[in-house]
């Protein structure tokens, strides 16, 4: 279980309260799922599929942001970039190695999900 992503999206209940968001609830749900079952170096076959309906739902969910609210670019290029970049460094041969996990997961709410979640929030504004 990594804790530091799912206390990350916390901030998805400020958005659910006030807003009524079926996609912040579906976001919710989804990473507390993926999130639960994910550890530092699991290789599990259904962490494998839960990370990747996570990052498909997250995807679409971007993407029907972007088409109804063209405001919400810049916060969903910034996750998506700092994603892309995050998964790189921590797959990297050079660099994965000396980076920890917890760092990683710190980088991925303060990069990845805030920006999102503060799209996601201005799309409802």
């Amino acid at each position: 279980m990594k804790i530091i992503p799912i206390i990350g999206l916390l901030y998805l209940i400020k958005i659910i309260s006030y807003h009524k968001s079926k996609i912040a609830i579906s976001i919710l749900i989804n990473g507390i799922i993926f999130h639960s079952y994910d550890t530092k170096n699991n290789t599990d076959t259904l962490t494998k599929i839960l990370k990747y309906y996570d990052i498909i739902c997250n995807a679409f969910f971007t993407i029907y942001i972007l088409y109804n609210n063209h405001n919400t670019f810049l916060y969903a290029f910034l996750g998506s970039c700092n994603y892309m970049l995050i998964k790189y460094i921590e797959n990297d041969q050079n660099y994965g190695k000396y980076v920890c996990s917890e760092y990683i997961d710190f980088l991925h709410v303060l990069c990845v999900q805030l920006p999102l979640f503060f799209g996601l929030e201005l799309a409802y504004n």
